[in-house]
This record gives structure tokens, C-alpha cells and sequence, in this order.
């Protein structure tokens, strides 16, 4: 399973593949007003930095937001 904290209202998004996780953040981010869809190359790099964040590492990729 994999999950995604909403960076706007920390609800916890989840997906058995990066396919559901990607059609899930689109249209949790849909209630927020996003409009653009939100890629899985976007939500693949959120799933590393996040992971990074909670174990603790430095990471250098760019955030959005």
C-alpha cells in the first residue's frame, strides 16, 4: 500500500499501485480546487521525499509548494 500525505490538509491518500495513488491524489486534490492533474512522476518523487523526510535524510530534490 502505498501512501501520500495532502500537503494542504494532511489527509492520508493511499493506493494498492502508483496507478491508484495517482487517480486517488488527483481527485483528492480536485476538493482542494487543483485543477491540472497532478502526475505520477510528481507523485513518484513526493512517495521518495516523503519516505526521506521520515527516516531522517537530507534529500536535494525540488519541492513544489
Amino acid at each position: 500500500m502505498l501512501t501520500l500525505t495532502c500537503r494542504t490538509c494532511g489527509t492520508p491518500i493511499t493506493g494498492d499501485t502508483l496507478e491508484e495513488l495517482t487517480a486517488n491524489v488527483q481527485a483528492h486534490a480536485s476538493q482542494h480546487g487543483h485543477s491540472r492533474p497532478i502526475s505520477p512522476e510528481h507523485i513518484r518523487a513526493r512517495l521518495k521525499n516523503q519516505h526521506a523526510d521520515r527516516n531522517g535524510r537530507e534529500h536535494n530534490e525540488h519541492q513544489h509548494g
